[in-house]
């Protein structure tokens, strides 16, 4: 029950925010089927799916971006003062379950609920140290060569919205919850620590620079 309404009281101040800005609050599915032909999501109802939502909220998004209404920005530290800067994300954005089947190899070490957790955008914008916003464009998917085809030919699943931006293997087992971040922004999971530390306000603002990151 506690679970249930932390989720509610998160649902509705999304909703009056939305109400007062004028964005679309973020919407959680869970993807019920894994065949491109026949891909279905629904609204996620699933305690322990939205159980998995707030870890990977805590365990990704929290770590990786800075949520404002309506926004998502990013920190990217690179090699160079020069290359480093903010990434921006809009809303509206989709939290999407993809619950997986469990192995016996699982089931041996107490794991009752696997899955992986994506977190889409709508549009994203880019701004170099010392340069001005460039234009929205919409988030492209890293797996795919256009929105409806990937480079191995095979179609894009048309029941999910936008593109992901982030996600993490998540389990819950018999000592609890554990998330595996794999990708956020434009990194995977060797180079996540360019996204650390958080950008300041001042930095997304562009009154102050990111600073350059180890290599």
């Amino acid at each position: 029950m506690a679970i249930q309404l932390r989720m509610a009281l998160a649902c509705m101040a999304a909703a009056l925010l939305a109400a007062c800005g004028g964005y679309e609050p973020d919407q959680l599915r869970t993807v019920k089927s894994y065949s491109i032909g026949s891909c279905e999501s629904a609204v996620l109802t699933d305690a322990m799916e939205r159980e998995a939502v707030e870890r990977f909220t805590s365990a990704v998004r929290d770590e990786y971006f800075v949520a404002t209404p309506g926004l998502l920005t990013a920190a990217s530290h690179e090699s160079s003062a020069a290359a480093s800067g903010v990434r921006q994300y809009s809303a509206p954005f989709y939290y999407y379950v993809h619950p997986r089947r469990l192995r016996d190899a699982d089931r041996e070490r107490g794991v009752d609920w696997a899955g992986v957790v994506f977190l889409h955008a709508d549009r994203v914008r880019t701004r170099l140290n010392g340069g001005d916003w460039g234009g929205w464009q919409r988030v492209r998917t890293r797996n795919f060569t256009d929105q409806t085809r990937g480079a191995d030919g095979l179609k894009r699943w048309q029941c999910l919205k936008y593109a992901e931006i982030a996600w993490a293997d998540v389990v819950h087992d018999r000592d609890g919850w554990t998330v595996h971040p794999l990708a956020a922004t434009v990194y995977e999971q060797p180079e996540l620590h360019r996204l650390r530390p958080l950008a300041s306000q001042a930095q997304a603002a562009g009154s102050e620079p990111v600073e350059a990151g180890r290599p």
